[in-house]
């Protein structure tokens, strides 16, 4: 089995897109890994510092999933490196969108994902194009129908993802209409959890879990587990978290998940990232959902021991190009350990309790925390321990 999924991950994918947008520094990549059965499908992320790469691997991630749990078509996913928070988001997404039309007509289906919106933003662009729904490239590729199954088919799902949630049982407050497409996927994966309870015995009821991101899909996740008997003890998100050892009670997670601000966890006496990020990891738990980004969970964050010594050890190398970098011990008025400019190629190792990073081109280089690949966020300075990278505070 495991030479089999490495030779999955090492062949080539079978169609890869690569946008460059004429306003902006953005870039995007379709990554269609198969058109078995004659279509893929898979949503749309941004983030600052996504990578070709980074999409190849979630397009093949998608591929596992349709071949266990249907449809039978291939994976694929596309990925814009922008800041989400940049003010021409949109403008980038409407071009994006527009370059992309042919091939959501076609063969390819998308959605939302990671800091995209499906509702508000990807379903009314792709409508503006002339798409009936952004999913109508899987019914043509897949399916393809006649004119009125098409119609059929694309107005099913037009009606299915937009539709208002009004059965209190599935929503945290029928008054704010929810609708299907932000609850689903959190249903999804707590579904998952409490199928792999009914499979393997036990019950999910007094469980420990632990929620990594708190937007659609981990917020909704940990209201449905909280709702089936399960102690949510610990969030992590990307400003910060909160911890309970005796878990959150239900009214509770429902209140967290009603005042997320965005995609964003916001509450009153939430701990900065870095406190949460030393406490989370050893807090215990049954249950784990990584809800956020990919690429973040580390072997020092779920193998108890892995990180004991509490030191970073952080591997540098210039992949793309040249990058100049600072190095400091600690903070950014820390001991100076390493400055200058790091060539194509080179690369440097660093190991501290706490290290301060600059960089002046981070896309054009790669970096490993404790052995392991490490996602470096958006901006140029950052704080490393020896369980994350995260942005440096002033």
């Amino acid at each position: 089995m495991k030479e089999l999924l490495t030779r999955f991950e090492n062949k080539a994918p079978e169609i890869v897109f690569e946008w460059h947008d004429a306003e902006t520094p953005a870039k995007g990549w379709v990554v269609i890994n198969s058109l078995r059965g004659g279509a893929a499908g898979g949503g749309t992320r941004m983030r600052a510092g996504l990578d070709r790469r980074e999409v190849e691997s979630l397009a093949k991630t998608m591929e596992v999933k349709f071949s266990v749990s249907g449809p039978a078509i291939g994976g694929a996913k596309s990925g814009i490196d922008f800041d989400p928070a940049d003010p021409r988001k949109n403008d980038v997404l409407r071009r994006w969108y527009k370059a992309v039309t042919p091939l959501l007509k076609s063969y390819y289906g998308t959605g939302g994902d990671l800091n995209i919106d499906e509702v508000h933003e990807v379903i009314p662009i792709t409508e503006s194009y002339g798409l009936w729904h952004p999913q109508e490239g899987v019914v043509n590729g897949h399916f393809a129908p006649s004119d009125s199954e098409r119609i059929q088919k694309v107005g099913q799902l037009r009606m299915g993802v937009a539709k208002v949630v009004e059965d209190r049982l599935y929503s945290p407050d029928i008054t704010r209409k929810y609708v299907v497409a932000d609850l689903i996927t959190g249903w999804g994966v707590a579904e998952s959890v409490l199928h792999y309870y009914r499979l393997y015995g036990g019950q999910i009821a007094g469980k420990r879990v632990i929620v990594q991101g708190w937007g659609n899909v981990g917020s909704a996740a940990a209201y449905y587990l909280a709702q089936a008997g399960a102690r949510v003890v610990g969030i992590i998100d990307r400003e910060g978290g909160l911890l309970n050892p005796e878990g959150f009670s239900l009214d509770q997670v429902r209140q967290l998940f009603l005042e997320k601000k965005g995609n964003q966890l916001s509450a009153k006496y939430m701990l900065r990232f870095d406190e949460i990020d030393e406490l989370i990891w050893s807090t215990g738990a049954e249950v784990f959902l990584p809800c956020a980004g990919s690429r973040l969970v580390t072997q020092q964050q779920v193998v108890p021991g892995a990180a004991v010594s509490g030191r970073a050890h952080l591997a540098i190398r210039a992949v793309r190009g040249d990058s100049w970098m600072e190095v400091r011990a600690g903070s950014a008025a820390g001991r100076l350990l390493y400055s200058g400019t790091l060539e194509r190629g080179q690369a440097k190792t660093f190991d501290g309790r706490r290290l301060h990073l600059a960089l002046a081109k981070p896309a054009n280089v790669s970096v490993r925390l404790g052995g392991d690949v490490a996602v470096i966020p958006a901006g140029s300075t950052f704080s490393v321990t020896a369980r994350r990278i995260v942005p440096a505070t002033s």
